[in-house]
């Protein structure tokens, strides 16, 4: 009972290994019967071919070849002759070339249809996870699983060929060889089993070591983009000898396990074409002075074992291959579902337009620490001006976040027009808000394509966004205008210009709520005052929240919300805070010189 329960569980193992890896390998249960069907067809195949060319080899350098008959093996009422033979192995030959094609074309289409389902998967539960996940996303990390993790798990497709082929041809010669004699078939059998069981272990090392591996080329892939990302500062603070340090231990990581792992991919089968070797010739000397069989039965099931033991040699290269890939596949499955358990549901009410924006004791905090946002409570009128100033680590970026409900609230309560903002659809929220960073992101487009941003638009639209952004009028003087390529850090155009097409693709959507975060911190005069005259024509048709430390970018607000600590300190307008807020009256000192 007890090995019984041991295989059940194994089984289920297995079965819940393959169920987890299939839809990365592109296998569908209809291509997959498909594989086993065209594998086992070439199997059958290749068994006729050897049978009848070593019966008919042995037969013709016999006295009596002029009058020959070959016995296929099982097919024992059924005799040919040389000729006709010699037929059917051509007949047979071509089967196995035409089944080989169809192999190789099936598993071109797996891989490709694999790698396409399993990268859509993945960044579509990225795209669909919460904020608090993306955040926490590691520098390169999601590049790393859906290229190059991503592709050692597309070698699979080639494993999985390689198994059924291997696995359904060794099952064929081993049939074959029990037909032409019992004996040395048994002995092979016991053979393979024999060696099959003796490799375990080491297979159990190449998936600890390609466990390693997967974990030491992320870690790479991160440290790279890191090193890209800080290019500038890195070379100005003159510390590239210690960045090309550390990224230099991460490549002698990657290549200590790679080297273990191409090391155990040879050793493998070394072992097991010595190990085969050896109870082969065990075999065959047990056979021959045993005097157990015939001659030209010997003969059949020495062709045969020859044979079985390279297909046996090329499965367990599979299995050790099916070993390495295991950690690839594992580490995707659980990205994938770490991204698919944070989904975030987007349905609710349709938000028509946003109005009053209240926040009752609201607290909010990251993981057990300290609340970032603590018992706030505040009221944001309808198309209000509103300053939030305060130190670094305050908690401004944390309530922008709660604002544009890329977060939500520990406890307390956020209404939206005397609405719970949870009840609102995210879909339709996302289409009344918007927000422009501190710092611009421009992705590989032109011009227009990152004042578009992804969205359905018209140029006449993108054009009316950029003029209220205050950028038309440069933006046409440059030398393919709306067309001008621009790269993810910028290239020709200057810092302000950036800042000025990311409040264009803000504008463009005509948000009700609109988020600036230091929207003038690093412009030079002639770009804060563009975007100045941006942020007065638009007072009064939209509820705009800016973050700020130059107290030039807020002095014309309505009301100014000063954060300390995660509390909000006060509300009011920039004349009564001057009065009665200390941090507010210093800033605006220390701004005046």
């Amino acid at each position: 009972m007890k090995r019984t329960g041991i295989r059940t569980d194994a089984t289920k193992h297995l079965v819940e290994r393959w169920r987890v890896a299939s839809p990365y390998l592109g296998l569908s249960p209809r291509r997959l019967t498909t594989l086993v069907g065209l594998s086992f067809t070439k199997a059958v195949a290749e068994v006729v071919v050897l049978v009848v060319v070593a019966k008919v080899a042995f037969a013709l350098a016999g006295p009596d070849s002029a009058d020959l008959t070959v016995s296929l093996g099982p097919i024992r009422d059924f005799s040919l002759s040389p000729r006709q033979a010699i037929l059917v192995a051509l007949l047979s030959a071509l089967t196995m070339f035409s089944a080989a094609m169809a192999i190789a074309a099936l598993a071109a289409r797996a891989a490709a249809s694999g790698a396409a389902t399993a990268r859509t998967t993945i960044l579509r539960s990225f795209s669909s996870a919460s904020w608090e996940v993306q955040a926490r996303e590691r520098t390169g990390n999601l590049q790393e699983l859906v290229t190059n993790q991503l592709a050692q798990v597309t070698v699979g497709v080639a494993v999985a060929v390689n198994s059924a082929t291997a696995a359904l041809s060794l099952a064929a010669l081993l049939v074959g060889a029990l037909a032409a004699n019992t004996t040395a078939a048994i002995l092979m059998m016991a053979s393979v089993g024999a060696i099959s069981l003796a490799m375990r272990p080491l297979r159990r090392i190449t998936k600890r070591i390609s466990k390693q591996r997967s974990q030491n080329d992320q870690e790479f892939a991160t440290g790279v983009t890191e090193a890209v990302s800080i290019a500038l500062e890195v070379r100005v603070f003159g510390v590239g000898d210690a960045v090309e340090g550390r990224t230099r231990s991460a490549i002698e990581a990657c290549q200590t396990s790679m080297r273990r792992l191409l090391r155990m991919r040879g050793f493998v089968p070394a072992v097991f074409q010595a190990s085969a070797t050896l109870l082969v010739l065990a075999g065959m000397a047990f056979v021959v002075f045993a005097q157990l069989t015939s001659i030209s039965g010997l003969a059949v099931v020495a062709l045969l074992f020859a044979r079985a033991l390279s297909y046996g040699q090329m499965f367990q290269s599979a299995l050790n291959q099916v070993s390495e890939l295991t950690p690839f596949v594992a580490e995707l499955h659980r990205y994938e579902q770490h991204y698919t358990s944070a989904q975030i549901s987007t349905s609710g009410a349709e938000v028509e337009r946003i109005g009053d924006l209240d926040f009752l004791n609201v607290t909010y905090s990251y993981g057990d620490g300290e609340p970032a946002i603590q018992d706030l409570t505040c009221s944001l009128r309808a198309n209000e001006r509103i300053g939030l100033v305060g130190p670094s680590g305050s908690g401004k970026s944390t309530f922008v976040q709660l604002l544009l409900r890329l977060r939500e609230p520990d406890s307390g309560l956020f209404t939206v027009d005397g609405c719970p903002a949870d009840q609102l659809s995210l879909q339709s929220w996302y289409q009344r808000v918007a927000i422009v960073p501190q710092f611009p992101h421009l992705i590989e487009g032109s011009v227009g394509e990152n004042i578009a941003f992804f969205r359905d638009v018209s140029q006449e639209q993108i054009v009316e966004a950029a003029k209220r952004a205050n950028i038309h009028e440069e933006i046409v003087a440059m030398s393919a205008g709306y067309d001008t390529l621009v790269s993810g850090s910028g290239g020709a155009i200057s810092g302000g210009q950036a800042q000025r097409i990311c409040l264009a693709r803000a504008l463009l959507g005509t948000p009700d709520v609109l988020v600036l975060d230091e929207p003038t911190s690093a412009l030079d005069v002639r770009s804060e005052a563009a975007v100045q005259r941006t942020l007065d024509e638009m007072t009064g048709s939209v509820t705009l929240v800016i973050i700020a430390h130059r107290m030039s970018t807020i002095r014309h607000c309505d009301r100014i919300m000063v954060i300390d600590g995660g509390r909000l300190q006060a509300f009011d307008t920039p004349e009564v805070l001057l009065q009665q807020e200390s941090f507010f009256k210093e800033a605006y000192d220390l701004s005046q010189g």
